[in-house]
């Protein structure tokens, strides 16, 4: 998302073929981004719903990574209907 040039925020997916059923197409969300003079304006809403737009009908599934330290989120992620998959756990070494 820009705005007069000046990146506002941004999405990232690494678009890939499932290890375990080689027919399933995902998406994985790496990184969303929204500079912090531009949070809770909706702008995270706005980029999830556009990138969905545009992967739906190319891929099955799109994972998103909702980190323990942003719990907006995973907030944002249930308001859109959005389905918990798996469950992560780490530990740093």
């Amino acid at each position: 998302a820009r705005y007069e040039g000046v990146i506002l925020g941004y999405i990232f997916f690494v678009l890939a073929t499932s290890e375990y059923r080689k027919t399933l197409k995902i998406a994985h969300e790496q990184a969303l981004y929204v500079a912090p003079e531009h949070r809770s304006l909706g702008l995270a809403t706005k980029l999830v719903e556009f990138a969905e737009g545009d992967l739906k009908g190319e891929l099955d599934l799109v994972i998103y990574h909702a980190p323990a330290a942003n719990p907006a989120f995973g907030k944002l992620l249930r308001r859109r209907g959005v389905e918990l998959y798996a469950e992560y756990f780490a530990r740093r070494l």
